[in-house]
């Protein structure tokens, strides 16, 4: 469990180990101890991203109506997109590929 308080520009942590703690008391900011424990501690989107684009691949319309296909697939796709979002960068170009697909 991690609780932790902003006192001026003071962070002070509380967590139920004391080598966990240690290992994050050089982190200058809050920003900067949230984005450690997420690379710690977070969540991979491999499997599910796996698991997304397998159906994708696997799905086939059948006795689906177009429309019925459709949409399953465009759900898939909309969930492709939400956990593999496009990366961003300082050129510009990440803004004229979503501009592209919207």
């Amino acid at each position: 469990m991690v609780t932790s308080l902003l006192y001026g520009s003071f962070l002070v942590i509380k967590l139920q180990s004391k080598d966990i703690a240690e290992a994050f008391l050089y982190t200058t900011s809050a920003q900067d101890l949230w984005e450690e424990l997420a690379t710690r501690f977070g969540e991979s989107n491999g499997p599910m991203l796996y698991d997304i684009q397998k159906q994708i691949a696997s799905l086939v319309q059948v006795d689906m109506s177009i429309s019925t296909y459709f949409t399953k697939l465009k759900k898939l796709w909309d969930e492709l997109a939400h956990l593999s979002p496009l990366p961003k960068c300082s050129c510009g170009l990440s803004k004229e590929m979503e501009d592209m697909n919207t």
